[in-house]
């Protein structure tokens, strides 16, 4: 009798198979989301962390492209052919974007998107790292409509760091003083808005209370820089950051 053998060499679909377990041990522990998408940017794999940022889990995605499976600001057609003319680029890049999660709600995050390339240098895969930034986003809200309300305040306000430099100070105290940000950035006003007749004893205790990072609120004679004497109410609120300082 004869025998007849048929088969294929998939020597690279094993090779293909073991770098896919590779990336996954190293992605399954890692607090971010991860996804892993073909040549052609469908989604092959995703860590637990993605199933925890965005809701969705391996069963959800079905081959999707991220921009499918995420929509939300990727129903822009201007961001969806940014990041698809990024992808023709086969560089690495990083796109921040509202999502939508598996609930409907919407979210900020960052996707680094990095491009594994075979040995003919044509795209393999994607490894896409998602980031959850809401907290971020919304402390750059926070912080954008502190700093318009501080710039449109009748009320001179100052920022200073904790040599007591100057770093920013809204139109108001510009007016009141006559000192520009740009002359006194970095700087410290020290001394310079004292005159005859202001009170040093009230200075030296406000002076006191701001080395020991206690808030004051002294009432003062001060001088322009045209060195006109006014009166001035100067309230000071130190901040500190999470180590305390």
């Amino acid at each position: 009798g004869k025998w007849y053998i048929s088969g294929r060499d998939n020597t690279q679909q094993k090779k293909v198979r073991a770098e896919l377990e590779q990336l996954s041990l190293v992605a399954n522990n890692m607090v971010n989301g991860v996804a892993i998408t073909n040549a052609a940017n469908e989604i092959i794999w995703i860590n637990p962390s993605f199933t925890k940022i965005t809701g969705f889990n391996s069963d959800d995605v079905g081959n999707m492209s991220l921009s499918q499976l995420l929509k939300g600001d990727y129903k822009d057609p201007a961001i969806l052919a940014k990041t698809n003319r990024l992808l023709k680029t086969r560089k690495s890049f990083e796109i921040d974007l509202q999502i939508n999660k598996r609930d409907g709600s919407l979210l900020w995050v960052s996707i680094v998107n990095s491009v594994i390339l075979d040995s003919n240098g044509l795209v393999d895969k994607h490894i896409k790292i998602i980031i959850d930034i809401a907290d971020r986003k919304k402390a750059e809200s926070d912080l954008n409509i502190l700093s318009f309300a501080a710039r449109k305040s009748p009320s001179g306000i100052i920022i200073r760091d904790k040599q007591a430099n100057v770093v920013w100070m809204n139109e108001a105290f510009e007016k009141i003083t006559g000192y520009t940000l740009s002359e006194m950035k970095n700087q410290a006003f020290g001394t310079l808005l004292l005159g005859a007749d202001s009170d040093l004893s009230v200075f030296d205790k406000a002076k006191n209370l701001a080395e020991k990072n206690k808030p004051y609120e002294v009432e003062i004679k001060i001088y322009r820089k045209d060195k006109t004497p006014i009166w001035v109410l100067l309230s000071n609120s130190p901040m500190f950051n999470d180590a305390g300082d």
